[in-house]
């Protein structure tokens, strides 16, 4: 569901994935941006998207930090304030 960066290694292959790969090309493990169920830490996200993830299913079990964004009516530039929990 949230997705990350990781190289995709062939053990993590699906049986249909493997039988599309070429013998006669050697696989090379590259990273992507790969959406998984896997356990996260210390993951970056919008608050809309982790408002999607709880509604789904996703569980929150520890906040390390958080950052609050505000623009104030009729200006140009924002400011940020970052908090940490740790």
């Amino acid at each position: 569901m949230a997705p990350e960066h990781l190289t995709v290694t062939k053990d993590m292959l699906s049986p249909y994935a493997e039988k599309l790969l070429d013998a006669q090309r050697p696989r090379v493990p590259t990273e992507k941006l790969t959406p998984n169920l896997m356990d996260k830490t210390k993951y970056v996200t919008h608050y809309r998207n982790l408002q999607f993830y709880l509604k789904h299913g996703l569980v929150v079990t520890k906040i390390s930090a958080f950052c609050l964004l505000s623009k104030p009516h009729g200006s140009n530039h924002g400011s940020i304030s970052v908090r940490d929990n740790g």
